[in-house]
């Protein structure tokens, strides 16, 4: 598989609960991912919504729902995201290989300037109120917060995130951090804009999950009662309340 993989133009991943579960599909999306392949979500379950580490793998790609439009027309959705792809593709190896003219014309502005001006929207909000509640948090919430955090490295993976998803995130790196930092640098390279920086480095990750850790509603830790001989499960409470951490166990 991992030939095919290096061989392919294109991955497809054909998504659906049993997918999700299988940890060699899992690999694969990975590899998939860190060989900045061009990966093309299909739906095949009708009202399917990835999440976990799916989730993350697909988020900001063009999704292709064979329930929902029938194969013919879902065939052609896929053949003209394949066609749209080469084409970028191209785009992006022309501007590589050529300089822009000083001279430009506004219908000829280059494809990397419209986004450079795109990223240009993430801006703090001096009277933004962030909810004490992450599950309440909207996407511009998680924009806010990375921004305020000076976090922003992470705003091209996290910016279409809401509260929900973010708590997702957090619980996928605290359980497999050296995987997920890499799966976060491969995504980071593949939709860094400006490509002055092609990696997160592992401060900024650590310091991601610092600041993020207080917003986390409810964790748990199995804990053995000495001389009792069962097992009982301390649940650990988080408040952040002024801006300090008050945890409390049930």
């Amino acid at each position: 598989m991992s030939n095919a993989i290096e061989n392919s133009e294109f991955v497809f991943l054909c998504m659906s609960d049993a997918y999700k579960q299988s940890g060699y599909c899992k690999m694969e999306a990975y590899y998939a991912l860190e060989r900045q392949c061009c990966i093309i979500p299909l739906v095949m379950k009708s009202q399917y919504r990835p999440d976990g580490w799916l989730g993350i793998v697909v988020t900001g790609r063009m999704r292709i729902d064979f329930p929902k439009y029938g194969f013919e027309d879902a065939y052609n959705k896929l053949m003209i995201e394949i066609d749209r792809n080469r084409r970028e593709k191209k785009k992006d190896s022309y501007l590589h290989h050529h300089d822009i003219p000083a001279t430009t014309t506004p219908s000829n502005i280059s494809v990397k300037e419209d986004k450079v001006i795109e990223k240009l929207v993430f801006q703090a909000k001096s009277d933004h109120c962030l909810p004490s509640n992450i599950e309440q948090w909207t996407t511009d919430d998680t924009q806010q917060f990375l921004i305020k955090q000076q976090l922003e490295n992470f705003l091209p993976i996290c910016s279409r995130m809401n509260g929900t998803r973010l708590v997702q995130l957090y619980k996928m790196c605290m359980k497999n951090s050296p995987v997920m930092f890499q799966s976060l640098n491969n995504q980071f390279a593949m939709m860094n804009i400006e490509k002055k920086k092609s990696i997160i480095e592992i401060i900024e990750y650590f310091q991601f999950l610092d600041d993020l850790k207080p917003f986390v509603p409810i964790s748990y830790e199995k804990t053995e009662v000495v001389g009792a001989g069962s097992t009982v499960w301390v649940f650990k409470c988080r408040l952040f309340c002024n801006g300090k951490l008050d945890e409390k166990r049930i």
